[in-house]
């Protein structure tokens, strides 16, 4: 039991990890995507169907897990389906045979302590053979009793059977031999427990690594997409893609350098998500604010191409024509010396045209911004931007 709590932390640590990133850390970034109008690249796009599925059919995972339980138990009956899952356990590489192992451990014990106090043999492997829970090996133990009343020693009771060490009958021969079966027990017990408590460390010295592997895939795995998709977003040059990954091999020669346990490993990763989560919606609210400061300097520059019409035409663009009265001579003027603004009428920093009205309700004429939205009205960065608020 205390050789499985271990194990049974790092699991639920690494499940929770992984739950936290696809329920919490990356669902902030798919309005962020959806806000840009970019092409979300496929990798992105499919942790955001990950995620979104995770958040939707989370409750799935215990209720099939617990209708697959309901329609073994239906099939095979309680007893039989103990058993089907014992031999599954029983066949996994090399927990397999370590819970084998264990189970001799126990049996080897109790035959030990009770033959060392003088219990009637045939009474002892009885009682020994209850102490073993995995049904299929317990089978193999149950004929132990007939098999001494029929005058076998108990080397030759348990000989040839498949579970036991194979070194243990000859020394078990030995002791009985001596008169120090109790004793001899004794010894193969503490050596098979040794050995097994060996194999169990060596196990989890491979699971640990083995979890950190798979771990870091799955957090690779979303960074590089979430870096991919900013990269894209954001349009960062090859120069600092070059900068960043020079960046990136340094650190990770200096994390090489050191040895990390998987503790620490995944509180950096939770303290790294929990600053990226923050970070990034923050960084984005600012790229929006710049938005927001791009579209009143556009705002500028396209009164100003509005005023130099006037001053060559002697009016105001019509509103049939509007801005695109800057580029054109739509309104065929005799004094038209445009175009007024290169190379063409700008679209606002989310990628909706700008609105010419005129003549203007706050002026001589209105150039309107409907903000994130491209809607009337709204808060934030949807709010309406105007050349009067200039």
């Amino acid at each position: 039991v205390s050789s499985s709590i271990y194990p049974a932390v790092i699991i639920l640590i690494t499940i929770l990890v992984v739950v936290l990133l696809f329920t919490v850390f990356i669902p902030k970034f798919e309005k962020i995507f959806l806000d840009m109008g970019r092409e979300v690249p496929g990798a992105m796009n499919f942790l955001l169907n990950l995620s979104g599925f995770f958040a939707w059919a989370w409750w799935l995972v215990p209720l099939l897990a617990a209708a697959a339980v309901f329609a073994l138990l239906k099939y095979y009956g309680r007893d039989e389906f103990k058993f089907k899952l014992h031999q599954l356990l029983i066949a996994l590489p090399v927990a397999g045979r370590i819970s084998v192992e264990l189970e001799m451990c126990k049996y080897l014990r109790t035959l030990a302590i009770m033959l060392a106090n003088q219990v009637e043999i045939i009474k002892t492997v009885r009682i020994a053979g209850k102490v073993i829970h995995n049904p299929v090996i317990a089978v193999d133990f149950k004929t132990i009793p007939d098999k001494l009343k029929s005058g076998q020693k108990l080397s030759g009771a348990l000989f040839g059977n498949k579970f036991l060490p194979r070194e243990m009958v000859p020394m078990l021969r030995v002791g009985e031999e001596t008169g120090n079966v109790g004793e001899m027990l004794t010894k193969i017990a503490d050596n098979l427990e040794n050995e097994t408590r060996l194999k169990i460390k060596r196990l989890l010295s491979l699971f640990e690594p083995a979890i950190i592997i798979v771990l870091a895939v799955v957090v690779l795995f979303v960074v590089v997409s979430i870096f991919v998709s900013m990269m894209e977003i954001t349009s960062i040059s090859s120069v600092m893609c070059k900068t960043l990954g020079e960046c990136i091999m340094k650190k990770t020669r200096i994390i090489r350098k050191k040895n990390f346990t998987l503790i620490e490993l995944v509180v950096v990763i939770i303290i790294l998500a929990s600053i990226a989560s923050i970070a990034v919606p923050t960084y984005m609210k600012r790229l929006e604010a710049a938005k927001v400061g791009t579209a009143k300097t556009q705002l500028k520059l396209l009164c100003d191409a509005v005023d130099q019409y006037k001053l060559s035409v002697g009016r105001y663009p019509e509103g049939t024509s509007g801005l695109d009265a800057l580029l054109e001579n739509l309104d065929q003027a005799d004094k038209w010396d445009g175009p007024y603004i290169k190379p063409r009428v700008p679209l606002d920093p989310w990628g909706n045209a700008y609105i010419y009205v005129y003549p203007g309700e706050n002026g001589d004429y209105d150039i309107i911004c409907y903000g994130a939205d491209g809607q009337q009205g709204g808060n934030d960065n949807n709010a309406d931007i105007g050349n009067w608020e200039l």
